[in-house]
């Protein structure tokens, strides 16, 4: 056997690889259309947070005071939901919008109240005086105790409300599970188009 071997040739056609790559690359560098589909997947899952009162991870929402549930009841808010108010114009949840760019997701709210809700707050309230109004019925000679307005009462007293804090939990709406994250993935792979 002698110490000559044979020589092979092969040819490549890499125009398809290369245009795959090309249209890669294009993608990568205009990646709004991935971000639109993360900003609508944030917005389905945010929507879905309000329906279902938990925060993204699906931990169920501190459940509204006694107090905030019979007061929404005396103004018609029924049923009573936590972070929506029905019969209202006004609607945290129908106030988030996200926009998307080549390069991010970002999303906010037109309300001043929407991060409270998200991460919780403790407001400090000074100590004030003020007036308390209530009404006597001079028919039954009776003191109703019950606050009223200014306009339906026939007593007027003046008080001192001390120092106190309200504190508000946290009900977070806005953010990523780990199912979402998964999702997201899933969608960046569909984009590029690596399946």
């Amino acid at each position: 056997m002698t110490g000559h071997g044979t020589v092979f040739s092969v040819d490549v056609d890499d125009r398809e690889a290369q245009a795959y790559l090309r249209e890669m690359m294009r993608r990568m560098d205009h990646r709004r259309g991935f971000y639109e589909g993360v900003r609508e997947t944030l917005h389905v899952r945010t929507q879905d947070s309000f329906r279902a009162e938990t925060a993204p991870d699906g931990t169920p929402w501190a459940p509204l005071k006694p107090a905030t549930i019979r007061a929404r009841e005396r103004q018609g808010h029924t049923p009573i939901t936590i972070l929506r108010r029905n019969k209202s114009t006004a609607s945290l949840a129908g106030s988030i919008n996200f926009d998307a760019t080549d390069d991010r997701v970002s999303g906010h709210t037109t309300t001043v109240y929407g991060g409270v809700h998200q991460t919780g707050a403790t407001i400090q309230i000074p100590a004030r005086s003020g007036k308390v109004y209530s009404h006597y019925d001079p028919a039954k000679s009776e003191q109703d105790w019950r606050f009223t307005t200014k306009k339906k009462a026939t007593l007027e007293r003046d008080v001192q409300i001390p120092a106190h804090a309200i504190t508000i939990p946290a009900r977070p709406y806005l953010g990523v599970s780990k199912a979402d994250e998964d999702y997201i993935v899933d969608l960046a792979t569909d984009w590029i188009g690596l399946e």
